[in-house]
């Protein structure tokens, strides 16, 4: 028994949190997000889960959320080496079809043949074109409405937490619409060619490359500029141009 940290409440603590599975490089057999088991790890003899004081109503919660959200296509895309699942306060799924069509980007999702709500990538356009007060004039969704992003990687037998972000959808969508215009290219096929998230990631690596691994941190540097508006990495820049080089 002990102060649960997410609650505050005292209560029984979890010894165990359950293993979710879904992540991509992660065990089949599913990944602990919260787990300890070395003598380093084990402050004050607490061992297991117990060293991250979190109640078993609260781990029986995040973990059948979360499980829920890595088992759903449609609330879930991959950034690097990141499996990334978003969500939104309200219980309106166009607001997560509508973030996860933008990072795919509608137009070359109409080249590639991907199927695609046409409501949705509508919207989509109106984004990319008038921003989040398009769709809020237009639609009449709530830009205001509070939305989340989680980006998880394998580690070992266990899940890193790889990015988390919250921030208005709104917000989210001005971002991302700022990170295609900074990234657009004049004079392609249709006049401007927006580039992938994916396709930004894979040009740091050689197309003869058996794993096709990105640098696990680059993924999660490169989500840290489209949700946040921080700088490029570096490193994108330098091994992009190797890659162009060789």
């Amino acid at each position: 028994t002990a102060q649960c940290s997410v609650t505050g409440k005292v209560t029984q603590i979890a010894r165990l949190h359950d293993k979710l599975k879904g992540v991509d490089g992660a065990s089949t057999m599913g990944a602990s997000l919260v787990c300890f088991n070395k003598d380093a790890d084990e402050s004050y003899n607490l061992k297991q889960s117990r060293n991250s004081a979190v109640s078993e109503e609260v781990a029986f919660k995040y973990y059948t959320a979360l499980q829920y959200l890595l088992s759903d296509r449609q609330r879930k895309l991959k950034i690097g080496d990141a499996t990334t699942v978003f969500w939104a306060e309200k219980m309106d799924c166009a607001y997560t079809d509508i973030f996860k069509c933008m990072l795919n980007n509608p137009d070359e999702m109409e080249e590639e043949g991907i199927n695609e709500d046409l409501e949705t990538v509508e919207k989509v356009k109106t984004i990319l074109k008038d921003g989040s007060q398009g769709i809020y004039n237009d639609v009449g969704l709530d830009i205001n409405t509070k939305f989340y992003i989680l980006g998880l990687s394998p580690n070992a037998g266990r899940l890193s937490v790889r990015f988390f972000y919250r921030d208005s959808f709104g917000n989210f969508c001005d971002q991302i619409k700022q990170h295609y215009d900074d990234m657009g290219i004049y004079g392609g096929p249709k006049g401007k060619a927006h580039i992938k998230v994916w396709s930004l990631l894979n040009a740091t690596i050689s197309s003869k490359s058996r794993d096709k691994k990105v640098t696990p941190l680059l993924g999660g540097a490169v989500a840290s500029f489209i949700f946040t508006g921080d700088q490029y990495p570096q490193v994108i820049f330098n091994q992009t141009i190797i890659r162009v080089k060789a």
